[in-house]
């Protein structure tokens, strides 16, 4: 392998599942001894034979570079074999130790990484019947001296958890946020090869965490079987039973996190803010076309492209992108009015104790235990809670209005002392809890 004149010991074979028979391979390379990219003891030279553009991968990934989630990389290459021109390629990165190193992971932490293999279910998220069926579903790139009991419980998590705690639960061991951006960027693309595979998930054995790596995103922009066609109209939630990819394959653990009103609300806020900032038209249009710029010549010339040496689906391809981009966002924005729940924060009241003897001291008035009740914001998103107001007495329900300022950060809890003293501060009421019972109520505007 000859990169920049050097010369590297490696190890080579075809990649990828259909693109085996293609005229223009993939490769994987595994380099012996040195590798010309830090980090890095593979990588992989996607063809990208059967997409006319050459670009949707890079195009992909650098949306989700864009959105902050943490992606392979991916850069366009050229590819010669004994002396032969054979093209434009992406090389993608290897999600292994190397891309831990490059996305900031702490290399003191023990994360185990697991790629998601194609299965009969179609859906990576489901109940396998045993464990070598485990294995075989998971292929297992770190800490392969650990068991699968991990990966094992977590899927188990997603299947069985009854739906009451469902969110509480997944959100205590799972990046929702991060999937929930993944999913709005899949469903922006028209990615509809996401269900069964082209992700990994890596788990942080020191915090006990869970996140999903996008991986393999040739499949974005391509929304139909026909590789030349565009069509804008994927559902705003493909993928779950009422949408199934292909008529019938479905993801639970998708189907789960968008039947959460608080999940789903985030994901239609996310889908929104994407269309506004990083799939707006001026942002993809000028991706597009520096995209396309940077490989037109080299790919006017790859005779093994999609095409052959017929370059009118390349050269039309950019403007075809950008008219895709348009009609997406015009038909998710028709979507989005009946999909979307009502905008609302999502606070409970989620403790309770009038008769506080001893269990919590003010601590702002040390040797005090007066009645409190906790609140807790279920949903991904920040809440301000600026203005809401509290009550103990239906009748009243503007009783006492919280300060401004007041902020609970998602999945967080904040603590209010019902003592009738608010001079001590913003988090103490003007009225006292019954010990003998009654009721607490939280208005957000005429909304309980």
């Amino acid at each position: 392998f000859i990169y920049e004149g050097h010369p590297y010991a490696v190890e080579v074979r075809y990649r990828g599942n259909w693109g085996r028979y293609h005229n223009k391979k993939s490769w994987k390379i595994r380099f012996i001894d040195e590798s010309p990219f830090p980090g890095q003891e593979e990588i992989n030279l996607r063809a990208d034979y059967m997409d006319p553009s050459l670009m949707r991968s890079k195009l992909g990934t650098e949306l989700f570079e864009a959105a902050g989630i943490q992606t392979p990389q991916a850069e366009h290459v050229l590819l010669s074999i004994n002396g032969e021109y054979w093209g434009v390629y992406t090389r993608a990165e290897q999600v292994d130790e190397g891309f831990l190193a490059r996305t900031g992971h702490d290399p003191a932490a023990s994360i185990s990484i697991y790629k998601a293999v194609e299965t009969e279910f179609m859906d990576f998220s489901r109940e396998q019947p045993s464990e070598q069926a485990y294995r075989e579903a998971f292929d297992k790139k770190t800490n392969q001296d650990l068991d699968y009991s991990d990966i094992i419980a977590f899927i188990e998590l997603i299947n069985n958890t009854p739906d009451e705690t469902f969110a509480y639960e997944l959100g205590r061991v799972f990046d929702v946020a991060t999937y929930l951006d993944y999913y709005a960027l899949i469903i922006l693309t028209g990615n509809n090869d996401f269900s069964s595979h082209n992700a990994y998930l890596l788990h942080d054995l020191t915090t006990d965490r869970w996140t999903l790596v996008p991986y393999d995103l040739d499949r974005a922009f391509h929304p139909s079987d026909n590789w030349h066609e565009l069509p804008p109209d994927t559902p705003i939630d493909r993928g779950t039973p009422e949408s199934p990819i292909w008529n019938w394959v479905t993801n639970l653990l998708l189907t789960r996190v968008l039947d959460v009103p608080q999940f789903r609300a985030y994901y239609c806020h996310r889908l929104g803010e994407f269309m506004d900032t990083i799939y707006s038209d001026a942002a993809m249009h000028s991706l597009i076309d520096a995209t396309y710029a940077a490989i037109e010549q080299d790919g006017l010339r790859d005779w093994r492209k999609h095409g052959w040496e017929n370059s009118d689906w390349f050269t039309a391809a950019p403007d075809e992108l950008k008219t895709y981009v348009t009609e997406r966002k015009q038909f998710l924005r028709g979507e989005m009015p009946e999909y979307c729940p009502a905008d609302r924060p999502y606070v409970i009241i989620n403790e309770i104790l009038a008769d506080n003897r001893t269990v919590l001291e003010d601590p702002e008035n040390p040797g005090e235990f007066p009645a409190w009740f906790e609140l807790y914001n279920a949903g991904l998103e920040t809440v301000d809670l600026s203005g809401m107001y509290v009550t103990d007495d239906p009748d009243a329900p503007t009783k006492f209005q919280i300060a401004d300022g007041v902020t609970i950060p998602p999945g967080g809890f904040i603590t209010f002392f019902a003592d009738g003293d608010p001079g001590r501060g913003p988090l103490h009421t003007n009225f006292r809890l019954d010990e003998r019972g009654g009721r607490i109520r939280i208005f957000s505007g005429t909304q309980k």
